[in-house]
């Protein structure tokens, strides 16, 4: 069964490899259940040594979900399947110990070929053009990626089923929009930041607030103040009783508890988009078309939301964060994938 580029038809020239799944029967499934160790590691091995017997003088080697058999121009990779009962299939991981991945290709080829149909070709011809521009310029950008990417462009671009002389505004548009989950994660990480600075503030102003309020009132009520006779220090006890009288009224009228609840809630839902959208674009990107949209498109209202309160930080507040960040202090070294489960079909 081909898959990738060459089974959705978006494979460029020169090639760089085939990939193929190959579906075996369940009763293999249940032979490796009964070995211990990683077990996908040695299904691997075990295809290794069967396509050996073949092209006995090519170097054939395992590659974490794939078997790959090169040759002068381009690499055959042979992936060992099992199909599941839900359509899907299960893949090889021999990362971790070892773990089945559960895949969907047929979806994958069905959301380029759907795009495709619905943009009168469209879809196809910029990921091929993508792909050259990827292998070209060496942009560290999966192939997949590229591929949803360019199916979730098409389809709100005004233009996606218009004849090539749009393509150079297509390519354009497209480059400026495969940033998207990128560019929201900056604008996030940077709101974010500075909303806490911000409620840092708050929060110390808010003691400021209290403490000043019980040290006027204790200042205007000290017995050894209010029984002297010196104008000056009478002068002292009015002013803190005034103090001590106004600070209260004066956080009230601001609605302070107002205004730091409302920082605090935004200061927490922009640092959890934040953290949404690099998942998003280092790994949700990576999963079948509709899980990315299903997963990207709620992030982009609750942006809108988050937006729509409208506070305003201080510009210093705004600084200190763009202080901190181009620091580093905010650097992910490593985005983890997530393990599938599912039942192998008999």
């Amino acid at each position: 069964m081909l898959i990738g580029s060459w089974g959705k038809s978006t494979r460029i020239r020169p090639p760089r490899d085939v990939d193929v799944f190959f579906v075996l029967p369940y009763e293999v499934y249940q032979r490796f259940e009964q070995r211990t160790g990683n077990k996908q590691s040695q299904l691997l091995q075990e295809v290794r040594d069967v396509l050996k017997n073949t092209y006995s003088n090519t170097a054939i080697r395992g590659d974490g979900q794939v078997v790959v058999v090169p040759f002068q121009s381009f690499s055959v990779e042979v992936a060992p399947a099992f199909k599941l009962n839900s359509g899907q299939y299960w893949v090889c991981d021999t990362h971790d110990g070892g773990k089945y991945k559960s895949v969907d290709p047929n979806a994958e080829i069905k959301a380029v070929t759907d795009s495709d149909t619905t943009t009168k070709g469209n879809t196809r011809h910029l990921i091929r053009m993508m792909k050259c521009w990827q292998g070209w310029c060496n942009v560290p950008l999966q192939s997949f990626v590229i591929e949803l990417l360019a199916i979730q462009f098409l389809q709100t671009w005004t233009h996606a089923g218009n004849s090539t002389v749009y393509y150079d505004y297509m390519t354009r548009d497209f480059l400026f929009c495969a940033q998207e989950c990128k560019r929201q994660y900056e604008s996030c990480l940077y709101t974010s930041t500075t909303l806490r600075i911000w409620l840092r503030w708050l929060m110390w102003i808010r003691r400021l607030f209290a403490a000043g309020s019980a040290v006027a009132g204790s200042v205007a009520g000290w017995k050894l103040l209010t029984g002297a006779d010196l104008p000056s220090i009478k002068l002292i006890t009015v002013i803190s009783a005034f103090v001590a009288g106004l600070l209260p009224v004066v956080y009230t009228a601001l609605k302070f508890d107002d205004e730091l609840g409302q920082v605090k809630h935004l200061a927490g839902e922009f640092t959890n988009l934040r953290d949404r959208f690099r998942q998003a674009a280092h790994i949700a990107s990576q999963n079948p078309y509709p899980e990315f949209e299903a997963e990207v498109k709620p992030l982009l209202e609750r942006m809108e939301r988050a937006r729509a309160a409208g506070a305003t930080p201080p510009e210093l507040c705004f600084r200190l964060a763009r202080r901190k960040i181009k620091a580093g202090h905010y650097d992910f070294d490593v985005d983890d994938g997530r393990g599938e489960t599912a039942t192998p079909k008999a």
